[in-house]
């Protein structure tokens, strides 16, 4: 789930008799943070973790004098970047929804509704 679906689901139209709660969306958009807290974290730990297994086996074949195991992990480079794109996806997501939390906690369902129209509208 993201922010934007997150949003769809407590948005009101104008005029739609009817009270809106503000608390159920922010209920939904704090297990939203908190999920992104925790994807990020196990990206970290992974990217982490490719760092330090690339560089003990580029360690080990320095120390050999072949690059064979060099030369497979920078044809298996794929993995790197994509997770870099997930950690910054994740971090934006992350803090659009901590972003609107804030506001969720702060505005009268009444001021909220036309904020989730406007980033809908986008």
């Amino acid at each position: 789930m993201s922010v934007r679906s997150i949003l769809a689901k407590h948005r009101q139209p104008a005029g739609l008799a009817g009270t809106s709660s503000a608390t159920a969306l922010e209920r939904d958009l704090t297990r939203h943070v908190q999920w992104m807290a925790i994807s990020y974290g196990v990206l970290f730990v992974l990217m982490v973790a490719i760092l330090l297994s690339v560089g003990a086996v580029i360690v080990v074949d320095a120390g050999e004098g072949r690059p064979v195991r060099t030369n497979v992990l920078a044809g298996a480079g794929v993995t790197f970047p994509l997770i870099l794109e997930l950690v910054r996806r994740t971090v934006r997501e992350w803090s659009r929804a901590d972003l609107l939390v804030v506001l969720s906690r702060r505005l009268e369902p009444g001021q909220l509704q036309p904020i989730i129209d406007r980033l809908l509208g986008d």
